[in-house]
């Protein structure tokens, strides 16, 4: 067997600072193999024909090689290394969807000359050998910020990484590893998807039960060909890149059976556990700083799980990791046309989001209520998602004393005419762009009220209306919808979190 290292090792590559730095290949069993970065060398013996060594923390530097060789004096130098910042950028098609259908793209690609930001896109593979069968030239290396490569950037890690790289004046790496349409449940070892969430394992077992290997192996390679095809290529790009404006419209019957046999078929990427083996797990333990995370619109039909799930997930990753990194994630934005897109109310999904961030420590999410499209499931806008998802990193990771959080309904306190509503991280005050709240909706006793004022002073709400008595039964939502366009923001920029507050 011939020395190799994996395949998320190459030139141009970021290595996490301030940590033990893992690396890891393949050798001949027995075979001693040695590593060496700057003036620190490691060496291991080959066991099963892996091998893996971890390198003593280093400070952020750029220029370096890294060196592995074997006592047969075979040897692979990765060239141009640099020390910085490693975050992976994980979920589903917002996450993947690259810089050049970003609606802000041609002032980045203006602005695309950054040698120490880095991107590496691990190829999109959903069982083994599948990276023999394709081709993946376009994948699987890492790339500098260049304008010739930023249309290969996730544009949400794009922007994330830049506004580290300014502020922390390191090297920043983005680790892309996501795939279009998801669930959480791909991403997750199988171990983790019991009790109440063995359902999604459950969804795998019943295609298999009567599966014809010979159709389904047809169906899947001839999908794959049309994907893979440039015409399919031209109607991805085309598709990411042009705004909906209207409804879907689908003229065709769905064939339940063979939709089952899509989502959770043995070579599916959105089959429970499916992901985690041919994706995921090939580049854990390379070490980061964190994740970034933008998911969750392929479980809204199971929502009611999704705070269990989601949290079971990062515990998943953590553990495999070995590393209670923090996890920074997006709640999803405003959308309306649901039923062309085959999801369920984004309202449910997104409250699950804000108890994960309530519940699991270390994980912190972006409110992006003021950013969403009407008609389109992949908003364009990606410039405040990713520049939202540093600001939270500067705020909760690298200490940085700023405001990094939308600001919080905490507390409701009701008088007779008028209800005041307290928020937390308001800053300097809270503020609304245009004329009125947009999506506030107020309930007296059961009965949707019209007729209310609304001011605003500091960190307060005050909604005044004559109807409201101190012995009536009041709720108020903020942002309860499917799709509205949020416009209460904080004093820095970010806009308020979804709420409903009863008194």
């Amino acid at each position: 067997m011939e020395l190799s290292v994996a395949k998320i090792f190459g030139d141009n590559m970021v290595l996490q600072r301030g940590k033990k730095i893992a690396v890891w290949g393949a050798a001949e069993s027995g075979s001693n193999v040695t590593v060496r970065l700057k003036d620190k060398e490691v060496t291991t013996t080959a066991e099963d024909n892996k091998w893996m060594v971890e390198l003593p923390p280093m400070e952020a530097c750029t220029g370096c090689e890294l060196q592995v060789k074997d006592e047969k004096g075979n040897s692979i130098t990765i060239k141009n290394v640099a020390i910085g910042e490693v975050w992976v950028a994980s979920g589903q098609s917002n996450m993947e969807m690259p810089m050049y259908a970003d609606a802000d793209y041609e002032d980045a690609k203006n602005d695309a000359d950054y040698p120490d930001i880095r991107f590496f896109d691990y190829p999109r593979v959903s069982y083994e050998g599948q990276l023999d069968d394709e081709d993946y030239s376009e994948y699987g290396f890492w790339r500098t910020l260049t304008k010739d490569d930023i249309d290969y950037f996730s544009a949400v890690g794009h922007y994330f990484a830049k506004v580290l790289h300014k502020d922390l004046k390191v090297p920043v790496g983005i680790v892309g590893c996501n795939w279009g349409g998801s669930p959480a449940a791909a991403w997750m070892h199988e171990s983790y998807l019991t009790g109440d969430l063995e359902c999604y394992m459950k969804d795998n077992e019943e295609v298999l039960k009567d599966l014809d290997w010979d159709s389904y192996l047809k169906d899947f390679k001839a999908d794959r060909e049309r994907q893979t095809s440039p015409q399919g290529r031209e109607f991805y790009r085309n598709m990411m890149k042009t705004p909906m404006l209207k409804p879907m419209k689908f003229e065709f019957k769905i064939d339940e059976k063979k939709m089952k046999q899509y989502m959770n078929g043995p070579y599916s990427p959105f089959r429970a556990a499916g992901l985690y083996h041919t994706m995921l797990e090939k580049i854990i333990p390379y070490t980061i700083a964190g994740v970034i995370w933008y998911q969750g619109e392929a479980d809204t039909h199971r929502a009611h799980l999704y705070d269990k799930l989601f949290g079971e997930m990062i515990r998943c990753w953590r553990e495999a990791w070995n590393d209670d990194f923090p996890f920074l994630f997006v709640q999803l934005a405003p959308f309306k046309a649901l039923e062309a897109s085959n999801c369920d109310s984004f309202v449910p999904i997104r409250a699950m989001q804000e108890k994960v961030s309530k519940t699991v420590p270390n994980a912190y999410m972006a409110c992006i209520m003021d950013v969403g499209m009407e008609y389109d499931i992949h908003p364009k806008k990606k410039k405040p998602v990713g520049e939202r998802l540093a600001l939270l990193a500067l705020g909760k990771v690298y200490g940085r004393d700023i405001l990094c959080e939308s600001p919080e309904a905490v507390d409701i306190k009701k008088s007779k005419g008028s209800l005041t509503v307290t928020f937390d991280h308001a800053g300097e005050g809270l503020h609304v762009e245009g004329d009125r709240i947009d999506s506030l909706e107020l309930f007296v006793d059961g009965k949707q009220i019209d007729d209310f004022a609304v001011n605003v002073d500091g960190s307060k709400l005050r909604i005044d209306s004559s109807l409201i008595d101190e012995d009536s039964s009041v709720e108020l939502r903020f942002a309860w919808v499917d799709y509205c366009v949020d416009n209460l923001y904080n004093s820095a920029g970010l806009p308020a979190k979804p709420f409903v507050l009863r008194s």
